[in-house]
């Protein structure tokens, strides 16, 4: 398998969208994500105007997973991966390139008390094995809510998706 990964272009947003789609967890259809308000066009505008800096995990041509970050708030937006490509790093290496490129773009955001934090994983994740798959794998040393856990799959989506729209 030739791997290869590149910061996403405005074109890739479709392909995203279907990709989204086909993931094993927390997967959302383009009809799920259109009632959400993501588009295609929603989705490349973010990624054309810098908003959403993004990098796309490529096997032999065809998209394998991506990660994109919102480069106001330092925060990752998302992290999908087809199935056949669990297992492999790919989302380790996804996630730290995009953490990577939102510290150099000095995203931050405030935390409760005000004080500035940099580029962070969110605890938004779909369920508490992943949760704790994600802490292990690929953000060592970063504080975790467990109030995040207990929260509802559908309110915390709603939460990212409307922040990955502005």
């Amino acid at each position: 398998m030739n791997l290869h990964y590149r910061p996403a272009h405005p074109d890739d947003a479709a392909a995203c969208i279907d990709l989204r789609g086909r993931t094993r967890e927390n997967a959302f259809s383009a009809e799920d994500l259109r009632a959400l308000g993501i588009t295609v066009e929603s989705w490349r505008d973010g990624i054309r105007d810098g908003a959403l800096p993004g990098v796309v995990a490529l096997a032999d041509g065809v998209m394998a997973g991506y990660c994109f970050g919102d480069r106001d708030s330092g925060e990752i937006l998302v992290l999908a991966l087809l199935p056949a490509y669990e297992g492999r790093g790919i989302g380790r290496e996804l996630l730290g390139q995009v953490m990577r490129t939102l510290r150099a773009l000095g995203a931050h955001g405030r935390d409760r008390r005000g004080r500035r934090r940099s580029a962070r994983l969110p605890v938004r994740l779909a369920s508490a094995p992943a949760h704790a798959a994600d802490r292990r794998a690929f953000a060592p040393g970063l504080a975790y809510a467990k109030r995040a856990i207990r929260k509802s799959m559908n309110a915390r989506v709603r939460a990212d998706r409307s922040r990955l729209l502005g």
